[in-house]
């Protein structure tokens, strides 16, 4: 997570999603929000660990002119991205 501080210079609102699920099947380290948050160090940034609600920010917080970027590993725990990418734009 470290490799990540800073990567997010220049975004006005960052939102980070992770499913403490997956990191206990692919055997990794469990995180905490707080964690995410202090790491990667961005005053705009949002930690979720439920997709529900990393779902509400987005359509809570959305604004014109708005660059979405979404990168997983995954699939965001079966969230249809194209129907949420037409309620966002």
């Amino acid at each position: 997570m470290a490799q990540y501080a800073g990567c997010f210079e220049g975004a006005g609102q960052v939102g980070v999603y992770f499913n403490p699920h997956a990191l206990r099947m692919k055997k990794l380290p469990q995180l905490e929000k707080e964690e995410v948050k202090n790491m990667l160090s961005h005053p705009g940034l949002e930690v979720f660990n439920d997709s529900c609600k990393m779902v509400e920010w987005l359509k809570k917080t959305k604004q014109a002119e708005t660059n979405y970027l979404f990168m997983s590993s995954g699939n965001f725990d079966g969230i249809d991205l194209k129907d949420l990418a037409e309620e966002l734009v």
